[in-house]
């Protein structure tokens, strides 16, 4: 009997991966005090113009199951879990 080389598998993809498919816009300070509530303005995307407002947007890929995704004042690293970010 012959011994066959095992048989080599695509390596399984890592997991969720979030991509920023539009940045803010580029203009001034961007933090925002909570006593400013929404007085303070939205922060608009980079492809924003005066007839088509856009937003920051990002997509999920990789993922097995559908993903929700909540708008966050702000985010930390611990809270991004095992989520890459590029």
């Amino acid at each position: 009997s012959e011994l066959k080389p095992p048989t080599i598998f695509p390596p399984p993809q890592a997991g969720p991966k979030l991509v920023i498919t539009e940045q803010p816009k580029q203009r001034g300070m961007r933090f925002r005090y909570e006593c400013e509530g929404r007085s303070a303005g939205s922060i608009p995307g980079e492809n924003t113009n005066e007839h088509n407002k856009t937003l920051p947007t990002v997509q999920v890929t990789r993922s097995r199951t559908p993903a929700l995704l909540t708008p966050l004042a702000s985010i930390s690293s611990e809270a991004l879990g095992d989520i890459q970010t590029t």
